[in-house]
C-alpha cells in the first residue's frame, strides 16, 4: 500500500493532539470553567480535521473526491475551531463584554472563506514526492489570504493571553507561556507557508507537511508541562 508523507505529517499531529485534548478534558473535568471548556472546544475541530486528512493521506491517495472533501471539512472545521479562539480571547481579556463578540465575527468571515473554498473547482492530487498536493492555486487568491488572516489574528489573540504569564516571578509559570507562545509564533510561520507562499511560488507539497511535521514537534514540547492552563489563574 502506498502512503504519503501528508498522511505521516498529519498522523504526527493527530497524535499530539489527541493527547492535548485529553490534557484540556481533564483540565474541564476537574475544575469546570469556562477557559477549560473552550480551550477544550478550540482543540476538537483540528483534532477531528487531523483525522480525516490523516484517513485520506494514508487511505484514500488515489480517491481525488475523497480528498477534496478533506479540504472542505477543513475549511469548515476551522472556521468552529478558531470562533473558539476568539471568544476565550474576549472572555478572558474583556470579562465586561459578552465573548460572543470575538465568537461571532471570526466564525461568520470563516465560514464565508469555507463556502468560497467548498465552491471552488480545485482537484487535490499526489506528487512526485509523497506528499499530498491539495490544489489549493485553484482556489481565490482572496480566499485563501482571507483564511490565513482569520487563524493569524486568533494566533496572535491567543499568543496575548499568554505574554501576560511571562511577567509572573513563577518560574514554571513562564516556561509554560514561552513554549506555547512558541507554538503559535510557528503555527503563524506555517500558515503562511502554506496558504501563502506555496500558493505564490508553487512550492512542493512536501514543504507543508515538513512544517506541519514541526509544528506538532513544537507542540509536543509545549505539552511537556503539566498546567497549560496556569495562566488563567493570573
Amino acid at each position: 500500500m502506498i502512503y504519503s508523507t501528508t498522511g505521516i505529517a498529519y498522523l504526527s499531529l493527530f497524535i499530539v493532539l489527541s493527547y492535548l485534548l485529553y490534557r484540556f478534558l481533564g483540565y474541564f473535568k476537574k475544575d469546570r470553567t469556562t477557559v477549560s471548556k473552550f480551550f477544550f472546544l478550540l482543540i476538537l475541530p483540528f483534532w477531528i480535521l487531523a483525522v480525516i486528512r490523516t484517513i485520506g493521506g494514508l487511505f484514500f491517495l488515489n480517491n481525488s473526491d475523497f480528498l477534496k472533501l478533506t479540504v472542505d471539512a477543513a475549511a469548515f472545521l476551522e472556521a468552529i475551531g478558531l470562533a473558539m479562539g476568539g471568544y476565550l480571547f474576549v472572555h478572558i481579556k474583556f470579562p465586561k463584554i459578552s465573548p460572543w463578540f470575538g465568537f461571532s465575527p471570526i466564525l461568520i468571515l470563516g465560514l464565508i472563506a469555507a463556502f468560497f473554498t467548498i465552491n471552488s473547482p480545485f482537484q487535490p492530487f499526489l506528487e512526485s514526492s509523497g506528499a499530498i498536493n491539495w490544489d489549493l492555486s485553484s482556489i481565490s487568491f482572496y480566499v485563501l489570504l482571507l483564511r490565513a488572516f482569520i487563524f493569524i489574528v486568533v494566533f496572535i489573540f491567543l499568543i496575548l493571553l499568554y505574554t501576560q504569564a511571562l511577567k509572573s516571578p513563577d518560574s514554571v509559570l513562564k516556561k509554560i507561556a514561552q513554549k506555547v507562545i512558541l507554538f503559535f509564533f510557528f503555527g503563524i510561520l506555517i500558515i503562511i507557508l502554506n496558504f501563502i507562499i506555496l500558493t505564490i511560488f508553487h512550492l512542493d507539497a512536501i514543504w507543508g507537511d515538513i512544517g506541519l511535521v514541526v509544528l506538532s514537534l513544537v507542540l509536543f514540547l509545549s505539552l511537556t508541562t503539566k498546567k497549560l492552563l496556569a495562566f488563567q489563574k493570573k
